[in-house]
């Protein structure tokens, strides 16, 4: 068990270097070049863009360590509520129409779906996080579809996309930390893998479960 443990501390600590890495060289190569080098006003822009970019990639990596540090030692205290699931998927949808949609959001979610208990926030990590990784491995220009119903054991809430879909092998892996779908038809995807790990803790905290259907080609559930 320690052995184990080790272990994944290891591959903890080598895949957080692995990510710093590259948002960091690109940062230092950035300011170098503005510090040395006499740029018009284009590309002085273009560069400034790029430490944008980058210094937004490094904060929501060191954000989503921390959520899951939180969430693993148990230190996530839920402020339940009876939740309206239709103006609060459509209110998450909003916010991937800026700066650009790049996918088109399709939302079914009936008028007369009962309240659920939860946490109004966590539940928008929960919705941010599922489609965003929709949007991740779909092609832009496709549909992600975000529907409710109720079920005899209550409610659930599907983020459908058309994307590369999940081979047989990643289902079971899918929710693990760090785990990343390779496509090469895809442009590389970028991010730490925890989106989906979060989501399934997050759930998990409700008392609710997460699942996944999918199939190579044509996208997944």
């Amino acid at each position: 068990h320690q052995a184990e443990l080790e272990r994944l501390k290891a591959d903890l600590l080598a895949m957080i270097f692995h990510e710093l890495r590259a948002p960091l060289s690109n940062l230092n190569a950035s300011v170098e070049m503005l510090l040395h080098s006499t740029l018009d006003e284009k590309v002085h822009r273009e560069i400034l863009e790029i430490i944008g970019s980058q210094s937004a990639r490094l904060t929501r990596f060191v954000q989503e360590v921390l959520e899951v540090a939180r969430l693993e030692s148990h230190e996530i205290k839920l402020n339940l509520q009876p939740l309206t699931l239709g103006p609060l998927v459509r209110e998450v949808v909003k916010l991937f129409h800026y700066p650009v949609a790049t996918h088109r959001f399709e939302v079914h979610v009936p008028e007369d779906l009962p309240f659920v208990q939860g946490d109004k926030d966590k539940v928008e990590t929960i919705l941010c996080n599922l489609i965003g990784n929709a949007m991740n491995y779909s092609p832009e220009g496709t549909v992600i579809t975000i529907s409710a119903e109720e079920q005899t054991r209550g409610v659930v809430v599907t983020v459908s996309d058309e994307g590369v879909g999940i081979p047989p092998e990643g289902l079971d892996r899918i929710f693990d930390r760090f785990y990343r779908v390779e496509d090469p038809s895809l442009p590389k995807v970028q991010g730490t893998g925890l989106g989906l790990y979060i989501a399934k803790l997050l759930v998990e905290a409700h008392g609710g479960d997460i699942w996944v259907k999918s199939k190579v080609g044509v996208g997944s559930r």
